[in-house]
C-alpha cells in the first residue's frame, strides 16, 4: 500500500547532521515480505544550507517516529516565492 504523509526528523550526511530539523512529505511504497519499502517525497529547506548539499552523496533521513532511510536528493530550480525545494528517493523502514 502506498501512502503520503507528512514527516518530521533530521537530515544526516555521514555522522554530519545537515538539517537538525527536516519537514516535508514522504510517500512509502511497502516492499512485500519486508519491512522496507521505497522513499519519495520533498521538503523545504533554509536558503543559506544549500552549499553542504553535495550531488551524488547518500543522506539518511532519520524520522521522530524511529524509522530511517537513505536518500538521494534532487534540487528543484530556485523559487521566486518561499523557500528552495528538494526532493528526494531512496529505500527505508516502511512500517512504524
Amino acid at each position: 500500500m502506498d501512502r503520503t504523509e507528512h514527516f518530521r526528523g533530521r537530515l544526516w550526511a555521514g555522522d554530519h547532521v545537515v538539517m537538525d530539523h527536516v519537514e516535508g512529505h514522504l510517500k512509502t511504497k511497502v516492499k512485500p515480505n519486508s519491512g522496507n519499502g521505497e522513499w519519495t517525497g520533498h521538503f523545504e529547506f533554509p536558503p543559506e544550507i544549500r552549499p553542504q548539499f553535495a550531488d551524488g552523496v547518500r543522506y539518511r533521513l532519520t524520522l521522530i517516529d524511529g524509522r530511517s532511510g537513505h536518500i538521494h536528493l534532487l534540487f528543484k530550480d530556485e523559487p521566486v516565492e518561499g523557500l528552495p525545494t528538494a526532493s528526494f528517493h531512496g529505500t527505508g523502514s516502511a512500517r512504524r
